[in-house]
């Protein structure tokens, strides 16, 4: 009995060991897992890995060369009416080909007469053009300027008269900053233009500034390049700041522009040059009449 019972505990014991190793090593017999063993390959997944059908690198689609298309027939009774746009894409293609291809003879005539189609209508446009102003004189700049000697001295009349009338005002709170650097030929130039300047109108604030010595005021002010010319000054209790010029004014050019800034600043509008006409109607009222006598129509 002893030695049967001792068989059937021997037995017990294989069998829990076993059993003991079998957990251990999480071995699933479903789904053959293998615990620690987790670098090995699931066998049922190489299975299914075997049956999947093996992916395949898609080609990506070679991008095609754009190319004009050399041969293309020209309407030549058609060019005279057909639209802007359709007529200056031809013109394009024609003068790309005709650079592409430069010893194709034919294609170098095409383009010829093309750019003179071309020119003829804008030729036929233009005069059409003048004539349908020429009916509306309110809305023609170049009248109230117009290109003759008389008009001339009377515009410039009316600039002096402008200058005399500004330059005056802006003297009285206005200065000027002219920034100069050391060894600057130009500068030399723009200061005898200045004592000129300052001479002629009694001006009263000008500060010569050597940007070698002032490096901070010429990082406030940007000065990239010199003679550089500033006008500063307030304006309603503000303080103005605006640049007149870089590089050598003359005496003109910093007389003109005083006067625009003055327009600008203290009469809230952009400076226009003088009219050589008198306006009997507004334009604005002009266009909105035409246009209501269009509808009425």
């Amino acid at each position: 009995m002893k030695n049967r019972s001792k068989v059937i505990h021997i037995a017990l014991f294989v069998v829990l060991m076993a059993s003991g190793v079998a957990c251990a090593f999480g071995i699933d017999e479903q789904t053959g897992d293998k615990g620690y063993f987790w670098y090995e390959v699931n066998r049922n997944s190489t299975k299914e890995e075997e049956k999947k059908p093996p992916i395949q690198a898609t080609k990506e689609p070679r991008q095609k060369q754009i190319r004009e298309k050399k041969d293309f027939e020209i309407d030549w009774k058609a060019v005279w009416n057909m639209h802007p746009d359709q007529f200056q894409n031809l013109l394009n293609k024609t003068e790309k080909r005709a650079v592409q291809y430069p010893n194709k003879k034919q294609y170098m005539r095409d383009y010829i007469k093309l750019k003179f189609v071309a020119q003829k209508r804008a030729s036929d446009f233009q005069i059409a053009y003048g004539r349908a102003r020429k009916e509306m004189p309110l809305l023609d700049y170049s009248v109230r300027r117009a290109p003759n000697s008389l008009a001339s001295r009377l515009e410039v009349d009316q600039r002096r008269q402008n200058r005399q009338k500004v330059v005056p005002k802006m003297r009285e709170n206005m200065g000027l900053f002219f920034f100069f650097s050391t060894g600057c030929r130009y500068c030399e130039e723009q200061k005898e233009i200045l004592s000129h300047f300052v001479e002629k109108w009694e001006w009263r604030q000008l500060k010569s500034i050597n940007i070698d010595q002032h490096p901070e005021l010429r990082k406030k002010y940007q000065v990239e390049i010199v003679p550089d010319l500033w006008v500063v000054g307030k304006v309603e209790g503000e303080i103005r700041e605006a640049r007149l010029g870089a590089g050598l004014l003359n005496l003109g050019e910093i007389e003109r522009g005083l006067t625009q800034l003055y327009f600008r600043w203290f009469e809230g509008k952009h400076y226009e040059r003088p009219n050589m006409t008198k306006e009997l109607k507004s334009p604005k009222d002009y266009i909105l009449q035409k246009s209501e006598s269009r509808r009425d129509q």
